[in-house]
């Protein structure tokens, strides 16, 4: 009976594995199935090289402690763990890099090109974050504008001009010396401000162009591109932003109250997933074909809100190299949020929230209370906005 359940175990090991090797090579346009098995790879890979050592510590238990041969369907476990472990050796690769001697030298010369890639969230321009991080964006801002790369893309872009805080433009580009290409979002657009992806260079910019993922994203520009004239060759730099998967962590992590209400909860989670999943399939599709009809070396930056098992990862690596597999050193995360901790029980005082409400004379949201004790109701720009606070601070 033990035999048994273990083989059982040993072939679900192996068909898990093998499945989710090929999900990384199949687009979730086919089945959103595959996007889902291909996120278990870094587990799956585990379990099988876990799986591995125990039929080798087996196999020679057997055959010299014991004297006994290895049977036959116990070569196969071992043969085929073989196989897929190293088959997933690249995932690894691309999760954790271990280059004491990276491959290229460092050394910098005048031609040597250098380039950051950050999304800046907006430059935490948001109100709550005014106040509970004071000091991010300022911090933000003077870190990217000091940092001496050749080439800077940033992604969540926020440009406000004239603003004494938020004209990113002259901060960063005209104050810097650095050439720059916009993409502009129809997202988060006032008479003086918008939202998207830029793009500076220390080198001339000879041509600029957008990449057309406008239709899959509701008018947000997620895809640009600059040729710049680095010495005697010519480079494209793309920088995109690949479709998020829209996800609220509070609405993830609140108490759901009944069985019919957590159902109705994952059940539009696992559709924002699946969305997610497809819209980013489109957008590879069209930046592999942007890519293959592109005729000078490339350097593809951005957020591609996946992960290096995924479909999107594997297919761009086609034709691209990974700086990070070439040169990295350590594990391969850029961004590791974490859901806050909560025991799933966490209950809203709305009774006692209306009644300061009602006591406060609150009838709107959002509401601003200045130190002034002046309000502003409703959605202001965000001039009008800086406009109060400076106001109520010099009071």
């Amino acid at each position: 009976m033990i035999t048994i359940i273990g083989n059982i175990l040993i072939i679900s090991i192996l068909v898990w594995n093998t499945f989710a090797y090929f999900s990384s090579a199949i687009s979730p346009r086919f089945g959103v199935m595959f996007a889902f098995l291909s996120w278990t790879i870094p587990f799956a890979g585990l379990v099988q090289a876990a799986l591995l050592v125990t039929l080798l510590a087996k196999g020679i238990y057997k055959m010299y402690l014991k004297k006994q041969k290895i049977s036959q369907r116990v070569r196969f476990f071992l043969a085929f763990s073989l196989v897929l472990v190293a088959l997933y050796l690249p995932f690894f690769k691309a999760t954790y890099q271990f280059n004491l001697l990276p491959s290229s030298q460092t050394k910098t010369t005048k031609n040597t090109l250098s380039v950051l890639s950050y999304n800046v969230s907006v430059f935490n321009s948001y109100a709550h974050l005014e106040v509970e991080k004071p000091n991010s964006a300022k911090n933000m801002r003077t870190w990217v504008a000091q940092n001496e790369a050749s080439v800077k893309c940033l992604q969540e872009f926020y440009h406000a001009k004239g603003s004494p805080n938020f004209d990113m433009i002259d901060q960063l580009a005209t104050a810097q010396k650095y050439n720059y290409h916009v993409g502009m979002s129809h997202l988060l657009n006032t008479p003086t401000g918008y939202f998207g992806l830029i793009i500076l260079s220390k080198a001339p910019i000879i041509a600029k162009g957008e990449l057309d993922f406008e239709v899959l994203l509701s008018n947000y520009k997620s895809g640009i591109w600059v040729d710049i004239v680095q010495g005697k060759d010519t480079i494209r730099i793309i920088n995109v932003h690949l479709a998020s998967l829209t996800l609220n962590v509070d609405e993830i992590t609140q108490n759901t109250p009944d069985w019919e209400n957590l159902f109705q909860k994952y059940n539009h989670l696992l559709k924002q997933l699946a969305n997610g999943f497809d819209k980013r399939a489109k957008q590879v599709a069209i930046l592999t074909r942007f890519i293959q009809k592109t005729p000078y070396p490339i350097i593809l930056v951005g957020d591609f809100n996946d992960l290096p098992y995924s479909y999107s990862y594997q297919a761009i690596k086609r034709y691209l190299y990974n700086a990070f597999e070439t040169n990295g050193l350590g594990f391969g995360i850029t961004f590791n949020n974490k859901l806050p901790a909560t025991t799933g029980n966490c209950e809203v005082p709305l009774e006692k929230v209306g009644e300061l409400a009602r006591k406060i004379g609150v009838t709107s949201t959002p509401t601003l209370i200045f130190a002034d004790g002046k309000r502003m109701l409703g959605a202001q720009p965000h001039k009008e906005i800086e406009k109060y606070l400076q106001s109520a601070a010099k009071k």
